[in-house]
């Protein structure tokens, strides 16, 4: 079943346009499309569920400058019906004012707020690590940032993902943009954001051009998992576990397909991307033990997952797997995007299955522009919260869909 939004698009534009999120009104039912932006490109980077219902957004602005551009942090607050409550974005000042610029990758909550990891792009064009820390209505409460050399050093280090230990640590994984390319852990006091050097750490990935995966995952005695890309277009995929506090790669395994997101699963973990075995790009998901070694005999492939009923399927259709989560039925729901033939751009695509990775249904969403699925979580109602770009009026603009337990929209 395809649902076109192009009435939704045109309806955004009436109600509030590009710029003025404040003037939507609430939804017909709690399933919804939503679209937030403004005159810069925004870029989705995550999503959680309050305990209030609604929703926090983190996203990347793009800035254009006189030569080249600025980044700033936007966070979104919203009720349960996707309307903004209110909107923060960091750091504040101008970058003419500032010569600072800041990227997003993920969040957490806290009892005091969220805690945010990104990059730091210095005055000398250097990136650092960044770790930014808000209270619950968007209001700063504290930052740091950290790099491996000195204030001279250009070597930059981007944060990919964290999460709090057991005692209260901030563990957080980074890319060391170097030719080799060096993978880095680090630990931070989530009090105070205070760095400790005894518990962090670096070490080679082991490939080239690596990507470090989100979806950082703790054991039960704080042993650190993540997935990585590596090799030529990051064609391999890789899990990795390693201590808490300093020590050498544990275990990995590895997928000849490239790897998007990693989540936990009730056996392990599981690990969606995409694969050319059959031609264009297919959706893969790669069931794994709690050693990282695959569960299925052969990795399981959606060619052609939605089985339109016009008619109209193509097996040669490109698509691509970039979100996974593990559902409460123990199943799995993949996000990503698959191209649209009689547009040329491709649709935001959903593939539900069952723990084993059977097919249990499949959605897309779309109409003439270009959409993709980034961020999945299940909402408290059972529902599904989908938050992706849309290439809206020739800017990237932040969609968030939420379905009902079958990925409808109604």
């Amino acid at each position: 079943m395809k649902h076109f939004y192009i009435v939704v698009f045109l309806f955004s534009i009436t109600l509030y346009g590009c710029k003025d999120e404040n003037a939507a009104g609430p939804g017909p039912s709690d399933s919804y499309i939503k679209l937030y932006g403004s005159e810069n490109g925004e870029f989705a980077n995550d999503l959680l569920e309050t305990a209030a219902g609604g929703l926090i957004i983190l996203s990347t602005s793009e800035i254009e400058e006189p030569i080249g551009s600025s980044f700033k942090i936007k966070v979104r607050n919203t009720d349960n019906l996707g309307n903004l409550l209110w909107e923060t974005t960091y750091p504040e000042g101008s970058f003419d004012e500032t010569g600072i610029s800041y990227k997003a990758s993920s969040l957490i909550g806290t009892a005091e707020g969220y805690i945010i990891i990104g990059d730091r792009i210095n005055a000398n064009n250097s990136t650092s690590l960044l770790i930014l820390q808000i209270d619950q209505l968007g209001t700063e409460i504290a930052n740091t940032s950290f790099t491996l050399g000195n204030a001279n050093d250009t070597t930059s280090l981007h944060g990919v993902d964290l999460v709090i230990n057991s005692v209260g640590e901030i563990k957080a994984t980074a890319l060391i943009d170097t030719t080799t390319q060096n993978l880095w852990v680090g630990t931070f006091n989530a009090s105070d954001l205070s760095y400790e050097p005894a518990c962090s750490f670096r070490y080679s990935s082991a490939g080239t051009n690596t990507k470090m995966l989100k979806s950082m995952a703790l054991d039960a005695s704080d042993k650190i998992t993540f997935g990585l890309s590596t090799g030529t277009n990051q064609g391999k995929g890789r899990l990795v576990r390693v201590p808490s506090c300093q020590g050498s790669q544990e275990t990995g395994a590895g997928v000849d397909y490239i790897a998007n997101q990693i989540c936990e699963s009730l056996s392990g973990f599981a690990m969606v991307g995409t694969t050319t075995r059959n031609g264009n790009g297919d959706v893969f998901l790669a069931r794994l033990d709690n050693n990282g070694l695959l569960q299925d005999p052969d990795i399981i492939i959606y060619n052609n997952p939605e089985d339109l009923p016009d008619g109209n399927s193509n097996l040669n259709t490109a698509q691509q797997g970039l979100s996974i989560i593990q559902t409460a039925d123990n199943g799995f729901l993949m996000g990503g995007s698959t191209l649209n033939s009689s547009s040329g751009e491709s649709d935001i695509l959903l593939i539900k299955t069952d723990f084993f990775g059977t097919k249990t249904w499949a959605r897309r969403f779309g109409d003439q522009n270009d959409e993709r699925a980034l961020v999945l979580k299940q909402a408290s109602d059972g529902g599904y919260l989908v938050l992706g770009n849309t290439d809206f009026g020739g800017i990237s603009t932040l969609i968030l869909i939420k379905t009902d337990k079958m990925g409808d929209v109604k």
